[in-house]
């Protein structure tokens, strides 16, 4: 144990050393929120594009929400899957109400074979994108915008180096229950890590209408499983960057159970693993830290060891270091959502109650859906289903009606 001893402390030093960099980078992102955007006057033309398949629970929300932005020159593209989605109803009946001259609804025409509803859904949209539109975005049937999110959004564009931004989402459940504090805590860990990597996500996303109209885009777009990852790795090949937007951070109060949780997870480990260029990136981070974690437990069980108590030491550096996320990305998050005038619950004791258990979670979760994303060769997603391999990277095999909508609250996963 004499040369064992100093490795494992130099190995775990490593990780605390990646860790410390994440947490800075972390730390910058969150402090770059401008409480005021900038003059309305210098906003470019935007189109938005929401494209649905099945009723999220949340839906009527989104929609009240996405008409109430404060954007000064926006259009809206509502794309439903079918015309037996169940979205179509909750649609109607609302665009009936609101009567809003800026929104076009439209059904899905073309179901393209190798890539997801959503991207199909995307392409449509986005064919003929108005002339003076300089600017796309695209949200999520379950995202909750805030009257500035479009404007926060379009802020991160302005500068040319950066060629896509997205928000994302915070969990905060509304019950105590396990498996919901498990993804509060799954989520607190995944979002730095998206931050370092340069992760974006799709459910509140934005770009040039330029990019969208470009030929080789589209292209990559028809042939891919989601569009985030596609995305990130276009504007990454042709020299630019992409950013997390704080202040676009959205939060979402549905709730899931155990079991939709890890096939969630693993879900979208395996998008990032399809197509995303950094994955040998995420998956070194994620299985390094995670294995880590659990297997010094061993060594730490023998305090008989040359270097137990360093091995301790460190170890108890390095746990702390990722542990630190949980804390200062909700404190920090929370106070960007309150500051901007949503209601943001406190957490219950009886949800305090459950974190000694759900804190340790992820750390298993995250290890198992990693390796089960190396060997996943078909997903069924909102009644699509899709293999993976072979000539085409991704194919539809199977298209299943959507049943009703989900109970309140629950996700749709």
């Amino acid at each position: 144990m004499s040369t064992i001893g100093p490795l494992l402390v130099i190995w775990m030093l490593l990780l605390a050393a990646v860790q410390i960099y994440m947490l800075a980078l972390y730390i910058k992102t969150l402090s770059n929120v401008d409480a005021t955007p900038s003059d309305a006057k210098n906003y470019s033309p935007m189109l938005v594009v929401l494209s649905l398949r099945g009723a999220d629970p949340y839906l009527r929300d989104s929609l009240t929400r996405l008409l109430t932005s404060d954007y000064p020159d926006v259009r809206f593209r509502i794309v439903i899957d079918s015309a037996d989605d169940p979205s179509l109803t909750i649609v109607d009946a609302f665009l009936q109400e609101r009567d809003d001259a800026r929104v076009e609804r439209m059904i899905l025409k073309n179901r393209l074979p190798h890539c997801s509803g959503k991207v199909s859904g995307l392409l449509e949209a986005t064919e003929s994108i108005p002339g003076n539109c300089q600017l796309v975005a695209w949200i999520d049937g379950d995202s909750l915008l805030h009257r500035t999110a479009l404007r926060e959004l379009a802020d991160g564009l302005r500068d040319p180096k950066v060629g896509a931004v997205s928000g994302n989402r915070w969990y905060l459940p509304p019950e105590a229950s396990l498996s919901g504090i498990t993804r509060m805590f799954w989520n607190a860990f995944a979002v730095p890590t998206m931050n370092m990597v340069g992760i974006l996500w799709g459910g509140c996303m934005a770009m040039r209408a330029a990019d969208l109209r470009n030929p080789e885009l589209r292209s990559l777009l028809a042939n891919s499983f989601i569009e985030d990852s596609t995305i990130c790795n276009y504007v990454r090949s042709s020299g630019r960057t992409t950013a997390m937007i704080a202040a676009a951070f959205l939060l979402n109060r549905e709730t899931i159970s155990l079991r939709d949780h890890y096939r969630f997870a693993t879900r979208q480990l395996f998008t990032v693993r399809i197509d995303n260029s950094r994955w040998w990136l995420v998956t070194t981070h994620m299985l390094a830290l995670n294995l880590t974690i659990l297997l010094m437990l061993i060594p730490m069980s023998m305090p008989w060891l040359q270097w137990w108590k360093e091995i301790c030491v460190v170890y108890l550096l390095l746990t702390g270091l990722s542990l630190t996320t949980i804390p200062f990305g909700h404190l920090r998050v929370c106070r960007i959502l309150r500051d901007r005038g949503e209601s943001v619950p406190r957490i219950s004791l009886s949800q305090w109650a459950l974190f000694p258990l759900a804190v340790f979670m992820p750390n298993q979760l995250n290890l198992i859906s990693t390796l089960n994303a190396f060997f996943i060769r078909r997903i069924t997603w909102r009644g699509i289903t899709y293999e993976f391999g072979g000539r085409q990277k991704c194919r539809i095999v199977n298209v299943e009606p959507m049943g009703n909508s989900a109970p309140a609250g629950r996700s749709v996963v």
